[in-house]
Parts: structure tokens; sequence; C-alpha cells
């Protein structure tokens, strides 16, 4: 395993959570899928706000949300641009990307249609493509829901900004039972870049899907370490259908924020002991 040391480092924190040394267990978890073999972290985190019932459920009910990019607050997430071919290459662009009724034509046939796409066709009017792909965005997040999770369980930004400014508490999830639940499509690392990449239309569909669900700007979110599980419906998705169980034995470690009432950390305890009494608590 060639990426061995650096997955080793890259999680360290995840072994402390949940109390393996390096002779014990690696820290990343290898994952087969129908095309490949991928490595993932052995434990992925949700940090949650105790003070909102919904996030609560996620100690009494083991519920996950898979939200649709619509309501995320990052307006570009998983919808990445397309590259535009300047003016002066219109034509030959449109030469070689023809639609299915004219592959067998005349060339005399596929010449007129590209001239007549590099004066008026949508890739002539920028703002009039961004509306449509817009709309077209639109239309796939209403069928397509995402799970955001961390990494690792020490991340000070998300305490902050997801931990209810480190009152909330975090649970570690086994990765290989989440994924092998049934409950998601795909799932992968999301990648940091400083200027986000631009879709190609020759590229691979499947490769577009993937580029765009898991690629976000470094800043400000590189410090969320993302790691996400998606899943897509034929239909328009209801709340009831994003709203998933996760496998009670996915539940690896609870995490208490720093600075939660002891209030709030006794109930935790006690739903630890009521519902999850071997899974271990780790107090910050």
């Amino acid at each position: 395993m060639e990426n061995k040391d650096f997955y080793a480092k890259e999680f360290a924190a995840t072994r402390e959570a949940c109390g393996v040394t390096n002779g014990d267990v690696e820290a990343i978890v290898v994952l087969e899928t129908p095309s490949k073999r991928i490595m993932a972290p052995r434990v992925v985190y949700k940090y949650r706000n105790y003070g909102d019932e919904r996030h609560r459920r996620l100690l009494t009910n083991q519920e996950l949300y898979l939200a649709s990019p619509l309501d995320f607050e990052d307006k570009k997430d998983c919808s990445l641009d397309y590259y535009i071919p300047p003016k002066g290459e219109l034509f030959d662009f449109y030469c070689k990307h023809l639609p299915p009724q004219l592959i067998d034509a005349p060339r005399c046939e596929k010449r007129r249609y590209a001239k007549e796409m590099s004066k008026s066709g949508l890739l002539t009017n920028i703002e009039e493509k961004r509306r449509v792909q817009r709309e077209i965005d639109e239309r796939h997040f209403k069928h397509f829901g995402v799970l955001s999770l961390s990494k690792r369980y020490d991340i000070d930004y998300m305490w902050k900004h997801y931990g209810d400014n480190h009152k909330g508490f975090c649970v570690g999830f086994d990765t290989k039972i989440l994924c092998d639940s049934g409950l998601f499509g795909s799932g992968g690392d999301v990648v940091y870049y400083d200027q986000l990449p631009l879709l190609s239309v020759d590229e691979p569909v499947e490769e577009r899907v993937v580029k765009s669900i898991f690629s976000k700007l470094r800043d400000p979110y590189k410090n969320e370490d993302e790691y996400r599980l998606t899943k897509s419906w034929p239909h328009e998705a209801t709340d009831n259908d994003r709203t998933k169980e996760a496998p009670i034995d996915s539940v690896v470690c609870i995490i208490l924020g720093r600075d939660m009432t002891d209030i709030d950390k006794n109930e935790i305890k006690e739903i630890r002991t009521e519902v999850y009494p071997t899974v271990k608590l780790i107090e910050l």
C-alpha cells in the first residue's frame, strides 16, 4: 500500500479517538467498488449541535441527512463551470461535437451546422449558458444528496462552525460499515483547489460528475478536511428519502466538545450507556 505512511499520519487523530495504536489497526481502510479499490479513512466524523433536536437524533436514532447542494452555504459547491472555447475556436469545437443526427451526414452539412452554431449557438452567449447550466443543476440537485463528514475529530474550525462553538458533540463512524450498508451510492475525499477546475465536454460523464461533487475551494473550506457520501434518486427526494438510519454498529466513538455543559455531558453519557455501551467516549 504505497501511501500507507502518508495516511497513517493524516489520520493519527482517528486512531487516538478510537483508542487504537499502529500495531492494532491501520488508520485507513481499502474499499472495494465495482470498478476499483480505493483508500478511505477508517473512521469519519459528524460534528453536531446538542442544542438542536434534529442533531440529537444522530445519537438517539443514528439519523443522518443527505442534503441537497441547493441548501449549501457555498452555491458553487457541486456545480463547476464548463470550459467555454474562445470565439475563434467555436467553429472547430462544433465540428468536433456534432449532434447524433449529423454524425454520418455529408461534410458540407456538418460544416454548415458548425458555422451556424459558432455564430448563434448557446456558447456564444456566456450568461445564457450559465443560466441554462444553473437550471440543469437545480433540477439535478432535487434528486441528489450529500452527507458531509470529516476525516478528523480535532478540527477547531469544525467545532466552531458545526459543533456549537465547542459546546456540541461529534460522532465517529466506521467508514466501511457505512459504505457497505447500501444507504449510499458513492463516496470520497473532497479535493481542495485555489481555483476551481473547469469541466470539459470531452471528459467522460462519470469523471465530470465526480469532479463536480468532490471539488471545493481551498479558502475557506480546506479546514473541513471533508469526506463525502452521496446518493441519487430517480425522483425528487423528500426529507424522508434524505433521512437515513445508520447501522448502530457503525458508531465507533462519541466525542464531547471541550466547552459542553455538564448537564449535556451527563445526558449523552446516559444515551451512550443505554444505546452504545461498548462505544468509546472521549471528553476533550
